[in-house]
């Protein structure tokens, strides 16, 4: 409502109660005149009822000239009111569409940023790049293992990532992930170096194919190398490490501590350095874990 409409709206309301004022009066006029012996004077009795009809009239015009007024500013501030509410619904059902809009803009928006995240990429490719030092020096590229029925040049090994924090040690349950190669290099020294990649062999096992790569990460936290190059009697792992790589872009890396190896047995590695291990065993013990 303006000034101007409420202060018209309380001066009409002013006359109104003016003109309840003066019928009211007027009936009293009128009642003493026609009911009462006040005054006494025949000729004052009958100018007090004309004069009070003259106020009850007066007063009737002053109370319907006031609430025809005070009903006509209220019903255009009424019309008013509807009318701001029904611009401000018109502008509440806009901005509930642009939010809308909005949100189905942001969704896209965030599926595209998670199509963008590695770790929100499924696994497409697996590849590790693997240093092991060992006490006796191996001077050769090719490495032979003597097999049933004869001696076979063998340069091949098997990479294995488990988790061992939710199966509670090594083979309780299937490993994570499983790579093989056939790249096997030794240097002039003791240390030889091995590359795992696709698309060479690489599985997913007991693993969701629709899991990301960073939950695959995030669960990986052991590696178990099958050694099969080494040839000969038990051999002192000197340590080393391996990291793997998944789609080219994440990576972890695992450190592998001294132990005890040969042909056809484990190598074993973690990504923390809180293993220890057990050489009666021939296996990494992890602190609470059985």
């Amino acid at each position: 409502m303006t000034v101007a409409d409420s202060s018209a709206l309380r001066i009409w309301e002013w006359v109104e109660n003016i003109g309840w004022a003066f019928v009211i009066f007027g009936c009293i006029g009128e009642g003493l005149a026609e009911f009462t012996k006040f005054p006494k004077e025949e000729h004052k009795r009958h100018n007090v009822g004309k004069f009070s009809w003259l106020i009850l009239v007066a007063g009737l015009a002053l109370e319907f000239l006031g609430s025809g007024r005070v009903a006509a500013i209220k019903d255009l501030e009424v019309a008013r009111l509807n009318r701001e509410a029904g611009e401000a619904n018109e502008h509440a059902a806009k901005l509930e569409k642009e939010a809308a809009e909005t949100r189905v803009r942001a969704a896209k928006l965030e599926a595209q940023i998670d199509g963008l995240n590695p770790l929100k990429k499924p696994v497409v490719s697996l590849s590790a790049f693997v240093k092991i030092g060992f006490s006796n020096a191996i001077t050769s590229n090719k490495m032979t293992s003597p097999r049933i029925g004869g001696d076979t040049e063998v340069t091949r090994a098997e990479l294995f990532f488990w988790s061992v924090r939710t199966h509670g040690r090594f083979r309780t349950g299937p490993p994570t992930v499983k790579l093989t190669t056939d790249k096997v290099m030794a240097s002039s020294g003791s240390d030889v170096f091995l590359t795992f990649s696709t698309p060479h062999v690489f599985e997913l096992l007991d693993w969701p194919r629709t899991e990301t790569a960073g939950e695959l990460l995030d669960k990986l936290d052991s590696v178990e190398i099958q050694p099969f190059f080494i040839a000969g009697d038990t051999i002192n792992c000197q340590g080393g490490f391996v990291v793997l790589t998944i789609n080219s872009l994440l990576t972890r890396r695992f450190e592998i501590p001294e132990q005890q190896t040969s042909m056809f047995g484990p190598i074993f590695g973690t990504d923390t350095n809180t293993a220890v291990y057990d050489p009666k065993n021939r296996r990494l013990m992890w602190p609470n874990k059985p």
